[in-house]
């Protein structure tokens, strides 16, 4: 606890949702910033896997290149 509000003891009544008392939360503070860096990483590694798959979707397969051009050679033969 690093902060007390109320001196309690004189009668004092406090209403309920008032804090009465502030408390170091550096372990915890310090695990949501080590969670929020992880999340990042994470982030940083889909992003670039979804850069991968759009490449790889974009890029046509040599069986379909092949495809295509059969289809250009009965085309020109017609």
């Amino acid at each position: 606890i690093i902060k007390v509000m109320f001196k309690g003891g004189d009668g004092q009544w406090i209403n309920a949702g008032t804090p009465v008392a502030q408390m170091e939360a550096v372990d915890i503070e310090n695990d949501v910033l080590t969670q929020q860096e992880q999340i990042k990483n994470q982030q940083a590694i889909v992003e670039k896997q979804q850069a991968n798959l759009n490449k790889l979707l974009a890029t046509p397969r040599k069986e379909d290149v092949e495809v295509a051009r059969q289809q250009v050679e009965v085309a020109k033969q017609d």
